[in-house]
């Protein structure tokens, strides 16, 4: 009886462990993307940088000023900050336009600063090596606007409350091909400060309209689209200071 037992157990086909499949998230280029799937751990990281440079009095103008400034301490928070622009500069170095939202407040519709950055495209007509200067722009631009909301975010008595909601609309610009971003992951046993770059966000351009199981075309306003996130950014921001860069 044992021994039919093991013999059937052997005729059992054996089952393989595939690999984990790497988490993505794929949005259409003209939705826009809103990162809330690791929006956390940038929140966690932006306050951070903002909250241990407020001392800073000189305009930031170059990112070499600020990293001067940095302890070896938050320095590693400079750097996660840096892979997140890196990452956003990868967008303007597709062709593709890029606009960035940064939201300061307790909630969306209880912002008190807003500021609103359209990236440069990199690629030019004339071919030139221009590009390079549009970049690095861009970088600055969002740089610039994340440290000059250092003395909201960092009042000088009592705890602070308010939070950096960061927004990235990202517009295709006759590209057919898939860009990709790098997140950050949070580890259900690790703060949000310890988040790790390693999650992958594949931007897909598409042009196909949503549609519902009854063939008709869904409502691309919906909060919980990412297209709905701007529709909510213009509907309860209507008297907020918007600083343009």
């Amino acid at each position: 009886m044992f021994g039919l037992i093991e013999a059937q157990k052997k005729r059992q086909p054996q089952k393989t462990q595939l690999p984990p499949e790497p988490r993505e998230l794929v949005v259409k280029l003209d939705d826009g993307l809103c990162f809330d799937e690791f929006g956390r751990a940038v929140t966690s990281l932006l306050e951070d940088l903002l909250y241990r440079t407020s001392h800073i009095e000189q305009p930031v103008r170059r990112l070499d000023i600020l990293r001067e400034k940095l302890t070896p301490r938050n320095r590693a928070q400079f750097e996660r900050l840096e892979k997140v622009l890196e990452s956003i500069e990868r967008l303007a170095s597709s062709g593709t336009l890029a606009e960035v939202v940064l939201v300061q407040g307790s909630t969306i519709s209880l912002a008190q600063y807003v500021t609103h950055i359209r990236l440069q495209a990199a690629r030019w007509n004339d071919n030139t090596n221009r590009h390079q200067d549009a970049l690095k722009l861009s970088k600055l631009n969002l740089f610039r606007a994340v440290a000059s909301v250092d003395d909201i975010l960092a009042p000088t008595n009592g705890p602070r409350s308010a939070k950096c909601f960061l927004f990235v609309k990202v517009v295709s610009q006759c590209s057919s091909e898939a860009t990709s971003i790098e997140g950050f992951e949070i580890r259900p046993t690790l703060p949000p400060s310890r988040a790790k770059c390693r999650t992958i966000f594949n931007l897909c351009q598409s042009t196909e309209i949503p549609k519902d199981e009854s063939g008709a075309e869904t409502d691309n306003e919906q909060s919980d689209s990412p297209a709905g996130v701007w529709y909510q950014l213009a509907q309860n921001l209507p008297s907020v200071s918007i600083s343009s860069s």
